[in-house]
């Protein structure tokens, strides 16, 4: 593999073996939900995930990071997707799910307010005066990940996480 890299970014990407020929998997939507409320980001990303045949997750967690920053999620037709940031030096203990149980992403916020995923746990949460906030799921449905640097927002199912901070 080749990059042509500066102080902007990565400008190309080239590799040495031959195009691959492309795999009969299905065709992930693009584009963001239409209610979505970014404008005041600066320099984030988003994904979009349709969670029907989910069977794992891994977190990934960077060190000197407060909590997760992506997931790595596992299918029943052995493909896997990405949402938020995914590094492969940072990856966590893999998950196992269940089609017929839920499980949640929990909230905290940072000393400046911005929300990021705490933890995940393999089952449905409710209120605690603990949690900042919560994003209940099951192996199904369509999950909508937006993700900057310094914060995350995750839509799914009409449910939201805790609102990010918009900046100038």
């Amino acid at each position: 593999m080749y990059l042509e890299s500066s102080t902007r970014g990565i400008g190309s990407v080239a590799f040495e073996s031959p195009h691959p020929a492309p795999a009969a998997t299905r065709i992930l939507s693009a584009g963001l939900p239409h209610n979505i409320h970014n404008t005041g980001w600066d320099n984030y990303f988003s994904s979009t995930h349709n969670l029907e045949g989910l069977v794992g997750v891994t977190p990934c967690q960077k060190e000197n990071h407060d909590g997760v920053v992506g997931l790595l999620f596992q299918f029943d037709d052995d493909h896997r997707e990405c949402a938020g940031e995914v590094r492969l030096d940072s990856l966590g203990k893999s998950l196992d799910l269940r089609r017929d149980e839920g499980w949640a992403l929990v909230f905290e916020r940072r000393a400046d307010a911005r929300p990021y995923v705490s933890a995940i746990h393999l089952q449905h949460v409710g209120p605690d005066s603990d949690i900042v906030g919560y994003v209940n799921l099951t192996c199904s449905g369509e999950l909508h990940w937006l993700w900057s640097p310094r914060q995350c927002y995750i839509m799914y199912e009409g449910q939201t996480s805790p609102q990010p901070v918009l900046w100038a």
